[in-house]
């Protein structure tokens, strides 16, 4: 069964724009560049990446600072809204 949700990316370093940029141009989902470092300085991140979950309403489900695709809670936790459960 298909999953109806979406992947954007955001982004962002310390070091500026351009350091971002080749990491950016290379995703193969929508990735947009933080120039200020607005988004980390709101939640107050201190490492990258992370991985903020936003459902079809706007309503953050979930936020995890460090998160990687080799973290097998960081999948379990994303499965889990994927699927509703």
């Amino acid at each position: 069964m298909d999953k109806d949700f979406e992947v954007l990316s955001v982004s962002s370093d310390l070091q500026g724009a351009d350091v971002v940029k080749p990491y950016a141009a290379a995703t193969s989902f929508t990735t947009v560049i933080d120039k200020d470092n607005s988004l980390a300085n709101y939640f107050g991140f201190k490492i990258v990446p992370n991985g903020i979950f936003i459902d079809k309403d706007g309503v953050i489900r979930l936020i995890k600072q460090g998160f990687h695709v080799t973290n097998h809670e960081h999948l379990e936790a994303v499965e889990k809204l994927i699927n509703g459960s």
